[in-house]
């Protein structure tokens, strides 16, 4: 089983930037510049896919031969190597900003990418991610039968419409358009029109459900669910980013982690007390996580009740403090137009 080639996000992001000078620069003046025109996309996004096709036509970018060679026109060559690059220009433009690092439990990784995203987890769900982009610390991860230490992730707009951007030190990045309502629908639609491919599914699954626990309301995180802010500077020009001189490492579940292991020893501790003893009762359930799921939940009363559904991360079950640990999600504005 074959390792990746140890390429850190902060090294990927800095040799895209030597291979075309000036794209950051470029960046910020058409960040700049939409915000003049009052140009309406979210605050969310930080940089629209059609913009970054336009600051990469200023380039003349190269193939990689195994793509070139699929490719027979030399001008088709070139704009599918900018349709590429300007997908992850969309992505590294907007990690760079903050360079948040995740770093999860390990106990709470090993839960969160076995979450199956099977329920009606609705795609506006991944709007919330807590920067405009977030490198999540991956190991053991499959792509196929290459091991991946990190996955990056960004959601933006193409077409007007959101979509996710991922990449694990991939010319190519793997994007699932988010154009339904739910996110196991996006998933099978890409697969089936294959916008993905087959092989990519259990990668792609497992780093939508790391990433659908960073969007909760108040995950079990090291600081702050909102760090878009960092950086920021207002100008004579306007507001201005300034890129963190390093990455910035963020934990993540380690509280939920370190209880989950506590009641598990406890559980075992109470197995081996009624194993020893002759017509013992039956232990409690072992402490687990309950999945991920979707609930409908009811406001008001009488003629006024309406039933909503909301999400419910995993949640662990069978020990003392579970109830202290679910979590919620905030509303997504439906018009957010600051740019």
């Amino acid at each position: 089983m074959p390792n990746e080639t140890a390429v850190s996000p902060e090294r990927e992001v800095g040799d895209f930037g030597k291979a075309f000078p000036g794209v950051w620069k470029l960046v910020e003046a058409k960040r700049i510049e939409g915000a003049k025109a009052r140009l309406a996309w979210p605050s969310w996004c930080y940089l629209p896919y059609e913009h970054a096709h336009e600051i990469m036509s200023n380039f003349v970018p190269n193939l990689p031969p195994e793509i070139a060679r699929t490719i027979s026109s030399p001008v088709a060559q070139i704009l599918e190597a900018r349709r590429i690059l300007a997908h992850n220009l969309c992505l590294y433009s907007a990690w760079r900003h903050t360079k948040g690092i995740y770093r999860f439990d390990p106990s709470v990784y090993a839960e969160l990418i076995d979450t199956p995203l099977d329920s009606e987890l609705p795609c506006e769900l991944l709007l919330r991610l807590p920067e405009w982009a977030v490198t999540m610390e991956t190991p053991g991860l499959l792509l196929g039968e290459t091991l991946k230490s990190h996955v990056m992730l960004t959601v933006t707009l193409r077409d007007s419409e959101p979509i996710v951007i991922l990449t694990c030190n991939l010319f190519r990045p793997l994007v699932l358009p988010l154009a339904r309502q739910s996110i196991a629908a996006a998933l099978a639609h890409a697969f089936a029109a294959g916008e993905l491919r087959r092989v990519f599914e259990p990668f792609v699954r497992r780093a939508l459900a790391l990433a659908i626990y960073l969007c909760c309301e108040e995950p079990d995180m090291s600081s702050g669910t909102d760090r878009r802010a960092m950086g920021m500077k207002t100008t004579r020009r306007g507001t201005k980013f300034f890129p963190p001189g390093s990455v910035q490492m963020w934990d993540v579940g380690m509280r939920i982690g370190a209880e989950l292991r506590t009641a598990r020893d406890e559980w075992e501790r109470e197995n081996a007390q009624h194993d020893s003893v002759e017509g013992h009762q039956r232990a409690r359930p072992r402490p687990h996580f309950r999945k991920a799921h979707e609930r409908r939940v009811w406001y008001g009363s009488g003629d006024n009740a309406r039933a909503v559904y909301r999400w419910f991360p995993s949640t662990l079950v069978n020990t003392k403090k579970s109830a202290d640990l679910i979590e919620t999600i905030r509303p997504v504005k439906a018009n957010d137009d600051d740019t």
